[in-house]
Parts: structure tokens; C-alpha cells; sequence
């Protein structure tokens, strides 16, 4: 706004200039030139001075004055259709000097011949004879000065209107908005442009100013090819290093057109798909990369409808004749909110799936080979618990307690490794049995709490209902959640189970007081393998998962609610199909 506000008032004070330059011609009425020499001299050194100590803003505002000039110049001196070809010719010239594109050339192209055009016949139909002559004498304006200020509103006028009809505004909002940017720097450079004409035209003294549009825009030009050369320059710059970003990716990339076909892919994509760009520019990247079986289009049409496609589990097929697993993410390409194209990014997953599988196998074999033994320990340590409670020995009897405490602790984690597959696939079956919960849920909570710890859980049930659930699986749970909330509470801090109906749905969270969970952990809590970095990392990071898991074959949610120093409450739901609804809305109502 400084800058504009700068420029307004330069161009305000050349203006004033040559109204007073003109004022004084046209009162001294002699055949001396002194007035006019000097008058043109001084305004020569204004617009000199102007030129030198603010080029930026003088050469910014110089196309509108040349323009004037130009088509004013033109309708005084030639015909109708000569002064059209003069002001067209010499803006498609002033177009491709500044690389303007061929559509917006010709439009103001045919802007300019309409001015010019306009001009020439409003002089014709004005003609000096039609003009009052005492129009000279009562204010001291000559008719061609009279000409020049209609030609200049027609100018203004005429641009406004082809705004007017390139952007579909109305000419009052074309106005409004042209007076936040200066709209006095505009009518002064357009004023500007006739004024210097009309001198010019009506002394020879005023030859000189001629050349000042014409300094001006050499100025104006040059800073122009300077600043196309520094933003090219940058643009260079910016060019090599995404250039050498995308070749430095371990990530293939791939650029695909509207229709599918290849016509980008970086060294990381061609060694994984073990081919070079010029072999696979140009052909379809879903069938140069499906398998049978394995249908790879929505890579490409998802993206064409505007949206974000992500597989982590793709098979590509290599040009050598083999496969590969990968993860890939494919997004749409726009261009002025137009989709032009496809780009895909993958990465190589099968080393990584090959170990992941070995894993699993390993871990399954091992939960077998552990699942008897356990039981053995579990049930001989019941036995020896009847026997030390028969003789009195309590201290000895805690001790086997903790015996089993940690062998059913250990039995979970078998339990978790060995339904985790059957559960990811969707087959497990539910054994689903009616239970109550107020009869049920406190016998569960003494089933998966160590007996040295029961006294430090506390139930709170709401309101009793009956449901069907996999006793087994959702006792797993609870374990789960329990043992987390006594492992990171801290002694002898309570934790609290809580049962209520909602709606359609029995809602039972556990609630702890320990360090909390840290924001960016919560999303990752469900996930599989996962363990947060608080207390103590026992187990496997399977837990949760296995319990998400389980909730949502029987059709329920999980989550959590934590903030770091607060405690966390976790909580889970499981539908109530058999609860009668009219009872569920009364009781909401309470």
C-alpha cells in the first residue's frame, strides 16, 4: 500500500504538470515561444527526475499511458480502420514482447482497435466547424484538447467494459475494486497518455515528450526481462532439486496421464519393476503391473474422481516375469483445479512380508508348544493352593497365587497369538452365550484379577441387563484392560470398572490412575505390535489389538480416553440385541 500510495501521488504531480503546461499555452496567444519552451523544458526535467528516482513505479504504470498515447495518436493522424491496424499491429507487438499468451494477445489486441476505432469516428463526427468557436476564448481549451478528454473516457470506458467481460463482473464491482489498487494512478496514466498527445500535436516544442512513454517503457521492459530471468532462475533451481529429490527417493514414482499411460518414472520405481523409463513410457501402468488375480485399476480410477487411494498390500508384477509385494498411495495431479493426471508412489514390501511371515509361523508354532505345559503349571498350582489353604499356610498360599496370576497371564498372550490370524480373517466363530451381567461381570473381574490385587478393583454397575456374548473371548478383554490399569497405576491407587447401558449398547470402561498416554500415542494403542514407551513393556504389544479385535467380531467399539498425568479410562461397547427398546428410551430419559 506504500508503494501504491507513492506512485498515485507521482503520478498526480505529472498530470497537474501538464494541465498547467496546457493552461498557459493556450492563455499566452503570441507567436512567442518562451512560455512554451520553458513550460515544455521544466516538464521534461519533472518527468526525467520522476523516470530517475522512482524507475520502479514510473516504468510499473507506463503500458496504460503508452496505450493512450498510441490510440490517440492514431485517431488524430489516420482514418477509422488505418488508426484500428495501427493500435492492433502495435499491441500484439507490445504482447509478444512480454510473452503474453495468443488468446489474451488477440483479446487485447481487439480492445485496442475498439479505442482506436471509437477515437478516429468521434473526431470525424466532432470535425472543428461542428465545435461552438467560442469555446477556445471563454475557457482557454482548444477543441482538440475537448477531443482528447472524450477519447480518454471512451478509453476508460472501453477497458472497463472488456474486463467488464472477462471476468463476468458488473462495471460498478470492476471500479470498486480497481479503486483498492489505485484508481487515481490509473485515470493519471491514462490522462497522461492523451495530454501528451495533444501537446505534441499542437507545438513542435513538444516533440521531446514523445520520448518519454517511450523511456519509460524501455525501462519498464527491462525490468521485466530481469525479473523473467530471476524467476526463471528460481524456477531452475526449484526444477533440479525436485529433480534430484525424486531420483534420491527409495520410493518409486510414477506419473501417469488421464487415460492411465506411463509418462514419468523415477530409478527407484524402474529397479523394482526391474525395467527402464523408455521401455514403459507411453503404455498402461495397470496392465504393465497386474497379476492375476490381484486387480490393480482402482490405483488409477480412484484418483481420476478426485480422492486418495492407499494398498498396503499390492502385487506388482516385474517385467522379468516375477512379482513383488508393495505398499503404494496414489493421488490425483490437478492444474488450475483441473485433474490432469495420476501419480503413484510404492515401495518394495516383500523382504518385509517374507519375515513378517516367518514370524507369524514361528510365534504360532511356539504358542502351541506352550499351550500344555501351562496348563499343566496352572492346574498343579491350583492343587498345591487347596492343599497349603488346608494347612493353614497363607503366606505359602499367596505365593502359588502369584504362581497363577502369571501362568493365566501367560495363557492370554498364547490365547492372543493364537486367534490373532483366525480373528484378521474375519473366520472365528463366537460361542455366544446369555449371561446376566450383575451375576456375570463380578465373577469375571475376580477371574482375571491376581488375588493380591482384587482389593484394588472396584465394580460399579449401573443398571443389569442380560446379553449374549463369547464368554472366553470378552473375559480376555476385560483381563486385558484390568491388568494394563493395575500395571500402570501406581500402588495402592484403585481401579475402577464401570458397567452402564446406553442406548442399545452396554458401555464397560476401566478406569486407572496412572501416568496417562501421551496424545500422539492414542491413535497407535489398537494397533498391532504396538507398546507405548510408559512403565514397564511387558507382553507382546498384542493385547489391545487382539481385544479390538474381539469387540468388533461381536459388533462393538473400542477406545480410550487418557491425558498425560490423568489417567486413562479405557472403554468398550457390545450391542444389546435382546434388550427391549422401550426400556432402554425410559431409562435414557432419567
Amino acid at each position: 500500500m506504500k508503494d501504491s500510495s507513492r506512485a498515485v501521488r507521482i503520478y498526480v504531480f505529472i498530470l497537474a504538470a501538464l494541465v498547467c503546461c496546457l493552461f498557459l499555452i493556450s492563455l499566452t496567444h503570441t507567436n512567442s515561444i518562451s512560455y512554451e519552451r520553458f513550460i515544455l523544458i521544466l516538464t521534461f526535467i519533472v518527468f526525467m527526475i520522476a523516470a530517475c528516482l522512482f524507475p520502479l513505479e514510473f516504468a510499473a504504470g507506463t503500458r496504460a499511458t503508452l496505450d493512450t498515447s498510441v490510440i490517440f495518436a492514431s485517431a488524430l493522424m489516420f482514418q477509422p480502420y488505418v488508426a484500428m491496424i495501427i493500435a492492433g499491429a502495435g499491441s500484439v507487438i507490445a504482447q509478444l514482447m512480454t510473452r503474453r499468451p495468443f488468446i489474451q494477445t488477440i483479446f487485447n489486441a481487439s480492445q485496442r482497435m475498439l479505442q482506436a476505432g471509437c477515437g478516429a469516428l468521434l473526431l470525424m463526427v466532432l470535425g472543428w466547424d461542428y465545435l461552438r468557436p467560442d469555446l477556445g476564448t471563454l475557457y482557454s481549451w482548444t477543441p482538440l484538447v475537448l477531443a482528447a478528454i472524450a477519447i480518454f473516457l471512451i478509453n476508460t470506458l472501453a477497458v472497463s467494459m472488456v474486463v467488464a467481460l472477462q471476468t463476468g463482473k458488473s462495471l460498478v464491482r470492476i471500479w470498486t475494486e480497481r479503486a483498492r489498487f489505485g484508481i487515481l494512478e490509473y485515470i493519471s496514466q491514462l490522462a497522461i497518455g492523451a495530454l501528451i498527445v495533444v501537446v505534441a500535436y499542437s507545438n513542435k516544442w513538444a516533440l521531446p515528450l514523445l520520448l518519454l512513454p517511450a523511456i519509460a517503457v524501455y525501462r519498464a521492459l527491462a525490468h521485466h526481462v530481469e525479473a523473467r530471468q530471476i524467476t526463471q532462475r528460481a524456477l531452475d533451481q526449484q526444477r533440479t532439486m525436485t529433480d534430484v529429490m525424486v531420483t534420491s527417493l527409495a520410493e518409486g514414482i510414477c506419473a501417469l496421464d488421464k487415460e492411465g499411460y506411463i509418462t514419468f518414472m523415477n530409478p527407484a520405481a524402474c529397479q523394482m519393476l526391474r525395467c527402464t523409463l523408455d521401455k514403459v513410457r507411453n503404455k498402461s501402468f495397470v496392465e504393465l503391473v497386474s497379476v492375476e488375480g490381484h486387480d490393480n485399476s482402482l490405483l488409477v480410477n480412484v484418483p481420476l474422481e478426485g480422492k486418495i487411494y492407499r494398498n498396503d498390500d499390492c502385487t506388482f508384477r516385474t517385467l522379468d516375469g516375477g512379482t513383488i509385494q508393495v505398499a503404494c498411495t496414489s493421488s490425483p495431479i490437478t492444474l488450475d483445479g483441473r485433474i490432469i493426471g495420476v501419480i503413484v508412489a510404492f515401495r518394495d514390501m516383500t523382504e518385509f512380508r517374507r519375515l513378517e511371515q516367518a514370524r507369524e509361523e514361528y510365534l504360532s508354532l511356539i504358542s502351541h508348544d506352550l499351550r500344555t505345559p501351562l496348563s499343566v503349571v496352572i492346574g498343579h498350582s491350583q492343587i498345591l493352593k487347596t492343599l497349603l489353604r488346608e494347612k493353614g499356610l497363607e503366606r505359602e498360599e499367596r505365593n502359588v497365587d502369584a504362581i497363577i496370576g502369571g501362568g493365566r497371564q501367560l495363557t492370554r498372550m498364547v490365547e492372543n497369538l493364537l486367534d490373532r490370524a483366525s480373528l484378521e480373517a474375519g473366520a472365528v466363530k463366537l460361542k455366544l452365550q446369555r449371561v446376566d451381567l450383575e451375576s456375570w461381570l463380578p465373577d469375571a473381574i475376580e477371574r482375571v484379577t491376581v488375588p493380591a490385587n482384587r482389593s484394588r478393583v472396584h465394580l460399579v454397575i449401573e443398571r443389569g441387563c442380560t446379553l449374549d456374548v463369547d464368554v472366553d473371548r470378552i473375559e480376555r478383554v476385560l483381563g486385558n484392560l484390568v491388568t494394563n490399569a493395575l500395571k500402570y497405576s501406581a500402588p495402592e491407587t484403585d481401579v475402577i470398572v464401570r458397567a452402564k447401558v446406553s442406548s442399545n449398547n452396554l458401555i464397560i470402561s476401566v478406569k486407572d490412575q496412572g501416568p496417562g498416554i501421551k496424545p500422539e500415542d492414542v491413535p497407535k494403542l489398537f494397533q498391532k505390535y504396538y507398546r507405548t514407551n510408559r512403565g514397564r513393556n511387558e507382553g507382546l504389544g498384542l493385547g489391545l489389538y487382539i481385544s479390538r479385535l474381539i469387540v468388533e467380531a461381536h459388533g462393538g467399539h473400542i477406545w480410550v480416553e487418557s491425558e498425560p498425568s490423568k489417567g486413562s479410562t479405557f472403554s468398550f461397547s457390545l450391542p444389546i440385541h435382546n434388550l427391549d427398546r422401550e426400556t432402554i428410551q425410559a431409562d435414557n430419559n432419567k
